[in-house]
């Protein structure tokens, strides 16, 4: 029986990359700078899924600014693109056992 890959699931492998990554779980942290005023800062290196044209994509954020680049490109269906993700962790996590870093 093939399981349905919900936006939910989706989101859960990307918190898995994210992790297995050492990234932030959220593109964006919440901060007061040294004026006491609110800021909003950008997480780099945190991937995202961005959603377009009936597909969903895997992007990392890039800069301080937001600025994003695709992981992999284009957009693709939810299972297509869990499959992928699934994959990209399997090959951060074989490496890491490689060089001994259990993180």
């Amino acid at each position: 029986m093939i399981t349905r890959i919900t936006e939910k699931k989706l989101q859960l492998v990307v918190d898995k990359l994210n992790r297995v990554t050492g990234n932030h779980l959220s593109p964006f942290t919440m901060g007061v700078n040294d004026l006491g005023v609110r800021v909003i800062k950008a997480n780099v290196g945190t991937y995202v899924l961005d959603y377009a044209y009936n597909g969903v994509g895997l992007e990392q954020v890039d800069n301080e600014s937001h600025g994003v680049r695709s992981i992999i490109s284009g957009y693709e269906t939810k299972r297509d693109l869990y499959n992928r993700i699934s994959a990209f962790i399997l090959g951060f996590e074989l490496r890491n056992s490689f060089d001994g870093n259990n993180s």
